[in-house]
C-alpha cells in the first residue's frame, strides 16, 4: 500500500495515459485497459511506438481502440537506442535503460524521427496524433525552434507540456509505477509522494501507466491514486 502521506487528500484533474503500446505489449495493454474500466475511467491516451513490426491484425486493433475513444499519441520510433554518449549512459543507468532513443540522435535526426512518427499514423489509416511524448520523456538535443516546425501541436516532457509554436510551457507533476525490480519500489514511492504533494498545490497531475504496472508491486498505489482523480482531456496541455 501507499506509505502515509503519499496519497491524494482531494480529487484533482489528471491526465491518465498508457505508455509503450507495441505489438509485443498489446496483451498487457488490453489487461491494463480492463483494469482502468473497472475503476470507471473513460478511454485514455495510448502512447504508440510506430517503428515496431506491426501486423495487419495489430493495426486493426489500434484502429478499433481509436474508434472506441482512446487517443493515439506518438511515442518515439523504435523505443530503443544504442547508448553512445556518457550522459546517455548515466541516464540509461539511472532512469531509462536503453529506451531513450532521442539521446542517441542529433537535432536533425530527432526532427526526422518526429516527422516519421507523425506520418506513420496517416500511412496506416490511423488518426493523426495531436501530441508527442519522447521515450522516458527525454527530448534530447533539439531546440524549441525545431520543435515548432514539427507536425505535433504540443509535447509532453519530464516536467509538463510544451507548446513550441506559442512559446508556452505548463508544469504538470508526474507519477509512475514501473517498479519491475524491487530496487525501484522505494525510489518510485518517494518520487510519487513529492509529485502528489505538488499536484495538490497546482491542481493537476499526470498518471503514467506502463503495460505491466498492474503486475508490479505498486499496483495498489496506482489504483488508490486513480480513485482520487478526475480525468482530463489530453488536448488541453495545461490539464486544467
Amino acid at each position: 500500500m501507499i506509505h502515509e502521506g503519499a496519497s491524494l487528500t482531494r480529487t484533482i484533474n489528471a491526465l491518465v495515459s498508457v505508455h509503450d503500446v507495441m505489438p509485443e505489449t498489446l496483451p498487457a495493454v488490453r489487461r491494463t485497459l480492463d483494469f482502468l474500466a473497472e475503476l470507471k475511467l473513460p478511454p485514455v491516451p495510448l502512447l504508440v511506438v510506430p517503428g515496431r513490426d506491426w501486423s495487419t491484425a495489430e493495426l486493426d486493433e489500434l484502429r478499433s481502440l481509436a474508434r472506441s475513444g482512446h487517443e493515439l499519441v506518438g511515442h518515439g520510433w523504435r523505443h530503443e537506442a544504442e547508448v553512445r554518449r556518457f550522459y546517455h549512459w548515466l541516464h540509461s543507468v539511472a532512469i531509462s535503460r536503453n529506451v531513450a532513443e532521442h539521446l542517441a540522435l542529433t537535432a536533425g535526426e530527432i526532427s526526422a524521427l518526429l516527422e516519421n512518427c507523425f506520418d506513420w499514423f496517416a500511412r496506416h489509416d490511423l488518426p493523426a496524433p495531436t501530441y508527442y511524448v519522447a521515450p522516458a520523456w527525454a527530448m534530447g538535443g533539439i531546440g524549441t525552434d525545431d520543435l515548432a516546425q514539427a507536425p505535433f501541436d504540443f509535447f509532453e516532457t519530464q516536467w509538463g507540456f510544451e507548446v513550441p509554436g506559442r512559446n508556452r510551457f505548463s508544469i504538470v507533476p508526474l507519477v509512475g509505477f514501473e517498479a519491475d525490480e524491487q530496487s525501484r519500489v522505494v525510489p518510485l514511492r518517494l518520487f510519487n509522494r513529492l509529485n502528489l504533494w505538488l499536484a495538490e498545490r497546482l491542481g493537476h497531475l499526470r498518471v503514467a501507466i506502463h503495460p505491466y504496472d498492474i503486475d508490479y508491486p505498486l499496483r495498489d498505489d496506482l489504483a488508490e491514486i486513480l480513485k482520487r482523480t478526475k480525468p482530463s482531456r489530453s488536448s488541453e496541455p495545461n490539464v486544467a
